[in-house]
Formats: structure tokens, C-alpha cells, sequence
């Protein structure tokens, strides 16, 4: 198990001088199922370019931890050293893979990652109908994404970082990643963050939401604790009490702050339309940044 913790980690692109892509990032990412969402351009793959390290902070740190039975053992966070890429694997959005096959990297790269299982690689491109002997470079965007995501679950490692790992994928390949992903991730033992705009296809899923907003990370909670702090209502008429509001089909979605006898269930799409909106945004960030109650 690796704990990640990024401290007043701030990023800027050489060719955009005057903004940081990100700005003052501090974050401990959590094991299980992490949702990623923010508007285009907040920063989502920069920010899992970081802890992948494919980019390097220029100012703060990152610390990367093993967890072992035994003790915890401090990682390099610069010069992508094995110690640490064994343990981590990102799948971008825009694959573009240095093996000719699955096959070969089954071959190649497999060996690196202790954890790897080639019977869940099996099953995983059974599922999907794709040929580990079929070159990756005469797959459409569709079964590329399929095969690579079959071969990023099936190396089980301890940190996975998925950018868009759905995109292009119809609606049934979508089911079939959901099912595949609840039944190969370790969520006691495993960190998955996902960056994804389909995020009703794999809600059940989620056990924590990071919100990413200019570069700054506004909202990193469970979704245990979002619900014990919002509730996420449907009615003929908003309650008066409401954060936010938006109609549908004349029924309001609403959110309001908690009360003790609130059991609703998160409504992913609502929360991120509200943390976008510049008059609720800073209410409901108040109210799920605010420390535990002892």
C-alpha cells in the first residue's frame, strides 16, 4: 500500500508564464475508488501527471510512502526511480503505446510490476472480445481503450491513475469497464483515482470525490462524509433552505446542509454543477471543508 500526500504543490506550464496549472495542492489521497472532477482546463490531468510523476512540482512536495507489515518506507518523488514505479501506473487519455501488442507487453513490461495477474488479464480481454495478439496500432480509439484498460487493472497496482479511461467507449463497453473495475480493484489496499465525465456509469464505485476548480483543489471528501454534511433532494417545489437549485422536467434538485435524520443519496452531477456555480460554490465548500465535530 503507497500513501501519497502532496504538500503546497503548485505547477506552472512553461508556455503559460502568468497562470498555474496548479496552485497550492495539498492532498492525501485515500485507498479505494477516488473520483476526480473538475470543469476542462482546472487542472484533472496535470494534477495525476503530478502524482504520477510525469511532471515534477516547482514548488512544495510530494511524499510517497510504502506501508508495509513490517514498517513505512519512504519513496523517491523525483527521477522516476523503479522503487516507486512498480507500485504506480497511469493510463492517459490519449494513449499512445510503446508495445506493438498486449501480448508483448505482457512479455516486457508485466515482469516490472510484482503484483500483475495474467489470469485477470485473460479474463478482462475475454470480456472485452479483444486479441492480445492484435497490434495496438490497427485497434479504433474504442478498442484500444479497452485493451489498455484490461492491461492497467490486470497489474494491480497500488496506485492507478485513470484520465478518461471510458472515452470513446459505447454504452455497453462502459458497463463492462464498471463491472470489470468493481471486480479487480482492492479498495482497502488500493488507490484509484479516476478522471471521467461519465460519472453515472461507475457512481456506485466512488468512495471518495476530489473537486478541482482553476488549478486549486476546493473539495477532497468521502462520500460517506459528503452525505453526513449534504443532503440531496427531488421535489415539486425547493425547500426554502436550499444551496443550490436546478430544475428538470419540472421536478427542483436541490441540495441542503444535513440535518441529523438525513439519509439521501449523493447526487454526484448536482454537487458538481453546484461547486461550478459562483453563488453556491462557496457555501458547500465551507460546509465539507469544515473539521470533524469531536
Amino acid at each position: 500500500m503507497i500513501n501519497i500526500c502532496l504538500n503546497n504543490v503548485s505547477y506552472r506550464y512553461p508556455d503559460q508564464p502568468n497562470r498555474n496549472a496548479i496552485s497550492n495542492a495539498n492532498l492525501t489521497l485515500s485507498q479505494g475508488v477516488t473520483l476526480l472532477m473538475g470543469a476542462n482546463g482546472a487542472g484533472k490531468t496535470t494534477l495525476l501527471h503530478l502524482i504520477a510523476t510525469l511532471l515534477y512540482p516547482q514548488t512544495g512536495e510530494m511524499e510517497y510512502s510504502l506501508v508495509t507489515e513490517e514498517d513505512i518506507f519512504r519513496l523517491p518523488n523525483r527521477g522516476r526511480k523503479p522503487s516507486l514505479m512498480r507500485h504506480l501506473f497511469m493510463l492517459d487519455d490519449n494513449p499512445t503505446p510503446s508495445m506493438r501488442t498486449i501480448k508483448e507487453a505482457r512479455k516486457l513490461h508485466a515482469p516490472l510490476y510484482p503484483n500483475f495477474s495474467s489470469e485477470m488479464l485473460e479474463s478482462n480481454l475475454r470480456e472485452f472480445g479483444i486479441d492480445e495478439r492484435t497490434p495496438l496500432q490497427s485497434m479504433s480509439l474504442g478498442e484500444l481503450k479497452r485493451a489498455l484498460f484490461s492491461y492497467a487493472l490486470s497489474l494491480q497496482t497500488d496506485v492507478l491513475l485513470l484520465d478518461e479511461p471510458v472515452n470513446g467507449l459505447d454504452m455497453g463497453a462502459r458497463d463492462t469497464a464498471r463491472g470489470m473495475l468493481a471486480r479487480c480493484v482492492d479498495p482497502e489496499n488500493q488507490t484509484v483515482i479516476m478522471s471521467t465525465h461519465t460519472v453515472s456509469d461507475f457512481k456506485p464505485l466512488f468512495d471518495n470525490i476530489i473537486h478541482i476548480s482553476h488549478g486549486s483543489v476546493a473539495v477532497a471528501a468521502s462520500t460517506t462524509e459528503i452525505v453526513e454534511r449534504l443532503a440531496f433532494r427531488c421535489s415539486p417545489i425547493p425547500p426554502a433552505d436550499a444551496l443550490y437549485v436546478a430544475q428538470e422536467t419540472g421536478i427542483f434538485h436541490s441540495i441542503t446542509a444535513a440535518d441529523t435524520y438525513d439519509e439521501t443519496d449523493i447526487d454526484i452531477h448536482l454537487l458538481y454543477q453546484a461547486l461550478n456555480d459562483k453563488n453556491a460554490s462557496k457555501v458547500i465548500t465551507e460546509i465539507l471543508n469544515r473539521p470533524p465535530s469531536i
